[in-house]
């Protein structure tokens, strides 16, 4: 069973400008999760989707294969990431051999190799019971209140049932698996695994404040 990461990285962004390219450590923000992928023992391919030449340079310089710029109708801010992955689906099945799409977005540097792999070996482990995987943190008084979901201890809903209301915060996400061919309708479908993740590895980068805050937490260590 294979998985392919796939990591959306497009130029332009609506609150930090170049924020996938911000340095983080001297380093490029997308290059902390480029190397948790390599540095993965469940992933087998990586591919990039971006508009970027310089993030094309970045990729390439960690001894990723670039193979082709996003086109340019997927590349604007109101495309969803389901329709964006819809549409390259084909690219990735020509691509690659994989059974499963791991979604790793370049805004969660936190995020290590061992998540990732703690996280494949959850979803193989549950295979035949889910379609989805989405990584998830404890909720906090001034979280964003439309990214909670409920659980019953391991798996999800989007609204709170009998057996599910325990308040669990989709944390960017910072890892969803999916089957190749389950998510036709929508990306995170019915059938959804938790994975659990710590506040802190759950920092995603939207504004300045969480761009800060992740120094704060790597100048610590």
């Amino acid at each position: 069973m294979s998985f392919l990461a796939y990591i959306p990285a497009r130029k332009n962004s609506l609150r930090i400008k170049n924020k996938n390219i911000l340095n983080l450590e001297g380093k490029p923000l997308i290059t902390h999760t480029l190397s948790a992928a390599k540095k993965s023992k469940y992933i087998n391919d990586i591919y990039v989707s971006t508009d970027s030449n310089k993030i094309k340079t970045i990729v390439i310089k960690e001894g990723i294969y670039f193979h082709d710029f996003r086109i340019k109708k997927l590349a604007g801010s109101k495309i969803s990431m389901h329709e964006l992955l819809k549409n390259e689906l084909k690219i990735l099945k020509k691509n690659f051999q994989f059974d499963y799409i791991v979604l790793l977005q370049p805004t969660s540097p936190l995020r290590t190799a061992k998540d990732i792999d703690n996280s494949c070996k959850l979803f193989l482990k549950n295979k035949n019971k889910v379609n989805c995987l989405v990584s998830t943190s404890s909720p906090y008084k001034t979280c964003d209140q439309s990214k909670i979901m409920y659980s019953d201890g391991k798996y999800l809903k989007f609204e709170k049932k009998k057996n599910f209301a325990i308040r669990r915060l989709r944390n960017g996400p910072a890892i969803i698996i999916v089957k190749k061919d389950k998510f036709k309708k929508s990306l995170i479908s019915d059938k959804i695994l938790d994975f659990k993740m710590s506040k802190i590895k759950s920092v995603d980068i939207n504004f300045y404040k969480d761009f800060e805050e992740v120094k704060k937490i790597l100048n610590k260590r």
